[in-house]
């Protein structure tokens, strides 16, 4: 495909650097460093088009560009259902709760809310690790009779 549009292939190079400047796992530093290196690199200076992109990598721009890089996503905390669930059900306390004025009071409702959930977790999860109950022994099922007791009919 290269062999009939070279161009294409100098803007496949191009598309992919950028890929790699803005990739998630880049270190701002890392991502500056290849930015001068685009932005020196000959081949892209002589189509329009592309130097129309680098003029969008100026220093102010690509700063915010890549602040998300000082805190990528590997490194940000997660919730999971579980805490999004129990801060749904404090919530809801609160609002029932209207009256409650004191952080105290409601510093000691959390505290017993939390020790309730935990306790039930913790039964929950004890239960799943014991060790199952032995099953009564059966006595093996018989066969089916065809005829049920009852004399056979013999064809006509």
């Amino acid at each position: 495909m290269f062999e009939y549009l070279p161009a294409l292939q100098t803007l496949w190079q191009f598309a992919h650097a950028v890929y790699q400047l803005l990739a998630p796992r880049q270190s701002p530093h890392r991502a500056w460093c290849l930015r001068a290196a685009l932005l020196k690199n000959p081949t892209y200076q002589e189509y329009p088009g592309l130097v129309e992109a680098l003029a969008m990598l100026e220093a102010t721009k690509f700063a915010k560009m890549i602040a998300f890089l000082k805190c990528p996503v590997r490194r940000r905390v997660r919730t999971n259902n579980h805490v999004e669930r129990a801060n749904r059900k404090l919530r809801y306390f609160e609002k029932v709760r209207y009256k409650w004025r004191r952080r105290r009071t409601l510093v000691r409702f959390l505290v017993l809310a939390l020790d309730h959930w935990w306790r039930g977790a913790w039964q929950k999860a004890s239960v799943a690790q014991a060790p199952p109950k032995a099953r009564p022994k059966t006595r093996p099922r018989r066969a089916p009779r065809k005829n049920r007791g009852r004399p056979r009919k013999k064809p006509p």
